[in-house]
């Protein structure tokens, strides 16, 4: 029961990180790439790389040593930065966006942003 209790939380916990993001992207006005890549190496999130943009997907690579020294401490939640990817993304698109982080073998985060 109480491994149950903490996966409850893991979730809300993620689906607020997510919201935040969200809203983060729209206090600060990002409704484009540019502006995205930009805005996440003022904030030291890290580097932000574009590997695949369609139209309905877009794949981003977050990488540095702000991200190297946050999986080494066992951090591996990164869902504040991609709601804030999605909400650009929806934006830029006008059509609702989701994204989601996994970490790669080589110390790097991939966010995969799936539009409808």
């Amino acid at each position: 029961r109480v491994r149950e209790t903490n996966q409850d939380f893991v979730k809300v916990f993620k689906n607020q990180n997510n919201w935040a993001g969200k809203h983060v992207s729209r206090k600060y006005d990002l409704s484009d790439i540019d502006d995205l890549i930009e805005f996440f190496d003022m904030a030291q999130f890290g580097t932000l790389k574009v590997l695949k943009d369609r139209k309905h997907t877009a794949v981003f690579e977050l990488s540095g040593q702000v991200v190297t020294d946050r999986l080494d401490s066992q951090s591996d939640e990164f869902s504040l930065e991609s709601g804030i990817i999605a909400e650009c993304l929806e934006r830029q698109n006008g059509t609702p966006t989701e994204a989601s982080a996994t970490i790669t073998k080589k110390h790097v985060v991939q966010i995969t942003a799936q539009s409808d």
